[in-house]
Parts: C-alpha cells; structure tokens; sequence
C-alpha cells in the first residue's frame, strides 16, 4: 500500500495513479501553473535503487526533449527526503489498455509506429538501450500523440506499471528471445524486437506469442517466443508487407531484424506509401545537442528551462535557442513553447495551464515528409545532410526562402482522439511555420482565433464524431504570411 501521499514543495497531491515495486506515482495539481502533472516516487532508501532512480531523472530530463519521449518537467526530494520526478500527465488508458480492448486501425499503427522509431533512433544514437518498451510504457496525449516512458530498465528496477509481468525484470511477451534467454541485455536490435512486439499487439489486441484461450504463463511465453513463431494475426485488413515487416523485426536472430529503428520506420513508410496514405516522417533529436540540468534541490523541484519553482528561484538556465524559426517568433513576439519544442495547440492542451518553456535542441525530421524522398540521416549526429527538417528535398527549396509563401492545399483524416491535417511539403522550407484557425463549422472559422504549429501534419484534438474544421497558411521567417488555405472539416477518430 502507498500510504499517506508525500508532501512535495509547490504541488497539490492527488490520487495514486499506480504502483510497482520500486515507485509509486500521483497525479498532482501543479500550484504556480495549475496544471495537471504526475509524479513518480521512489519507495524505500535502498541506496542502489536510489542511485538508478536519480539516474533515471538525469536521463530523462534529456530525452525527454523529444516529442514522442514523456517530458521530465524536473525532479527533486520530497519533504522527507525521498527522490522523484514530476512528468507530464498523460490521461489513461495507455496503449496496453487500449490494444486489449479494441485492436487500433492499420493507419494508426503505421503512424504510432513510425513516431516510436523516431524516439527509439534518438535514444540509440544517445548510447542508450530502452530495454523494456511495450504497449503498457506507451502513453497517448488527448491527441492520440504517443510518448514513450519508463527509462529506469536502462536501470530495470523502476518500472512502474499495471502488469504482474514487470517485476521479474524482464517483460517476457515483448522481449527478445536473447534477452529472455538471459544472453543478452539487450541491445538495439533487441529493442527493434520489442517495438515490432508492440505494434503487433496493437493490430491485434495481443502481444505475438499469445494464444487466445490457451496456456499463457510466463514460462510457456517465454519458451515460445525462444523457439516459436508469432501466432496469426487473424486479420484479413493488414497488409502482407506490414506483417512481413514486423515479423522481419521478430526474427530469432538478430542479424535478421532489420538493423535500426530508423530501417524499421523506412519499412513502415513504404507501408503507407503502398496504402496510398501520407507518408509520416520519424522525428530525431540531434544528440549531441541535448541539455541536462543540475541536481535536485532541497528548496523544490529543479525545473527545465529556466522555469521559476514554487521557492521563486530559476534552477536551469534556458539552453540557447538553436532554430532560427523559433528565434525569429520570438523576435515578433510569440508565445507558448512546449517543454517538447512544439508550438502550442490549444485544441491539445486546453486548461493544461502555463507550459515550462523549454529551448531544445532543433528537433528534425529523419526522412522527407514527402513521396519518394529519401533518408539522409547522418549516424553520427542524428540530423539530416542538406535536407530541410520539414522534409521538403533539399532541390525543393534550395533558392527560395524569400519567395511569397504559398497557399496550402490542406486535407484531414481521422485519427485517434482527433483530426490531422496535412498539406504537401515540397512548397515549405525549412524555417517555415503555420498559422491555423480552428472551428466546428467552416462559417465560425473567419471569427476563430488564430493558433501558431512549428510543423505539420497538425493534429486537432477532437473526441470521436466531432467535427473540427481549419484553415492554414504559411509564415515565413520574415514574418511574411501567406492566403489561408480553403476550409477542410474532418471526424474525430
């Protein structure tokens, strides 16, 4: 049992939101910003599972600047002294809860699919193994935008989480057959393994090596994914090249799976591609950017980017503003940078309060967002090599970042809990952004205020069936905008 919830400097604490052996988390009310947060706590005063812990905190308040990475908001001591973390809420269910209810459609899954890869490729070009992802350490934003969470298997002792798998150490119905065998820690193929196995069970409701009504103990799961094939998925609407990508990424040996998460989200992309469906882009993080901040304080929680605590004091200087888009927003007197980098939607975050504002490392784009466009990641950096990171080819906007911004031939689609809007890339350069209104109806969209994305696809929180409808257009560093594009409506999914 949990107990009494610990006091903590500057937060409201709620209800427990969950426990495991090492950590227990509460959703808090953040009092100077009146947002929604969870915070993790550490159990007990072990002094090894306390040093993971911190290391876990120092981890993530790096990796968490990636968009598709839970943010650390900061971390600290509780009045008693105990370590831990305060994080971004992510409302329930997370993707185990919501595979085992209903199976996700094959475009959500692509689209999840490829946003993990682009996470995953981040931390492996950091030097860091996740060592347990699975659909429980998903979590969704109210735009069905995922997040990848729980760094402590990069210490394996602090998994918190709803599964009676995730105190043997190692999730056995996700891990590779090496690393179940135990000759292994694991490594990035064996996390290429482990987000094959999630997608897996996302399409199916399932994790691969599962038999519905049969023998599902830890033991007959682990002896089948050592020498077993996946079970069918038993899905007539998934495409062979879908299944076939993930099985590649399934395989017994590792030399068979495809090499990298980058390699996995390519395969995904062809998928889509295939489907006739907009080609998403994984997002990386350039490491050798990424910023950690100090330790914790006695005063409060130490907080990134400069944002003030509940004892009134900045504790991490802002890092320095690398987009020149970003800079040249500020510079017109724009607001609400998220802690991931992402400009604010309002139709994502309403009522979540103040955002810390985080300058992050220029986050770019892996792949062209465009049809045909190649990878031209580099290994050693993570960024790409002459291609704009809004994924336009570098032919396409070579000589015309003075032009007069085009208008955009916008389309929606539904996805989970919203509605994305895309528009062709191979008219936007670089340091583009996108002025969008929102609306109900097309008629409310001219009196709707105007909103601000970093980049595209755009997606509108909406619940399943409600209409939402926008316009776009293009703004250039010069602060130069462009016609707004006709009104497109769409369907929450």
């Amino acid at each position: 049992m949990a107990g009494d919830p610990p006091r903590i400097a500057g937060l409201e604490m709620g209800p427990l939101l969950g426990s495991g052996g090492y950590a227990h988390v509460y959703l808090c009310l953040q009092r100077a910003t009146g947002r929604d947060v969870a915070v993790k706590v550490l159990r007990g005063n072990d002094p090894t599972t306390t040093e993971r812990f911190l290391a876990e905190a120092e981890l993530m308040s790096s990796l968490g600047q990636h968009p598709h990475i839970v943010t650390i908001l900061g971390w600290g001591r509780t009045y008693a002294g105990a370590p831990y973390l305060l994080m971004d809420y992510y409302p329930p269910p997370n993707l185990a809860v919501r595979s085992r209810r209903e199976p996700l459609s094959v475009g959500d899954v692509l689209r999840l699919g490829i946003q993990l890869a682009g996470a995953v490729e981040t931390i492996h070009r950091c030097g860091v193994i996740h060592r347990d992802i699975k659909p429980a350490n998903v979590l969704l934003d109210a735009a069905g935008r995922p997040a990848l969470t729980d760094f402590g298997v990069a210490g394996t002792a602090l998994t918190v989480s709803d599964s009676p798998e995730d105190d043997l150490g190692v999730s056995v119905p996700w891990s590779a057959p090496e690393v179940v065998a135990g000759t292994s820690d694991g490594d990035p193929r064996a996390d290429v393994y482990a987000l094959c196995a999630t997608l897996w069970q996302l399409l199916t409701g399932r994790s691969p090596f599962e038999i519905p009504g049969g023998d599902n103990s830890t033991d007959s799961l682990a002896a089948r994914v050592r020498h077993e094939n996946p079970t069918p998925m038993d899905r007539n609407d998934v495409p062979l090249a879908l299944e076939d990508a993930l099985r590649t990424g399934l395989a017994k040996e590792r030399s068979d799976r495809q090499p990298s998460a980058l390699a996995l989200a390519e395969a995904l992309r062809e998928v889509q591609r295939s489907l006739g469906h907009p080609v998403a882009s994984p997002l990386l993080l350039d490491p050798t950017r990424l910023r950690r901040v100090d330790g914790p304080t006695p005063e409060g929680p130490t907080l990134l980017g400069g944002e003030q605590s509940s004892s009134g004091r900045a504790d991490a200087p802002a890092s320095e503003d690398l987009d020149p888009a970003r800079a040249a927003g500020r510079a017109r007197g724009d607001s609400g940078l998220l802690a991931s980098g992402r400009r604010r939607r309002k139709a994502v975050l309403a009522g979540s309060g103040v955002v810390a504002a985080l300058a992050l490392a220029m986050y770019v784009s892996a792949a062209g967002g465009g049809e045909g466009a190649p990878f031209s990641a580099s290994p050693s950096t993570g960024v790409t090599s002459g291609a704009p990171a809004t994924g336009t080819p570098a032919s396409a906007s070579a000589g015309r970042t003075d032009a007069d911004p085009p208008q955009l031939d916008v389309s929606a689609r539904s996805v989970v809990g919203g509605v994305e809007f895309s528009w062709p890339a191979t008219l936007t350069i670089v340091t583009d952004v996108f002025r969008y209104r929102e609306a109900q109806s097309r008629g409310s969209l001219v009196t709707a205020s105007v909103q601000v994305a970093e980049s595209g696809p755009l997606i509108l929180d909406a619940p399943s069936g409600r209409t939402v409808c926008a316009q776009v257009a293009v703004e250039r560093s010069d602060g130069t905008v462009g016609p707004y594009s006709d009104a497109v409506c769409g369907q929450g999914g």
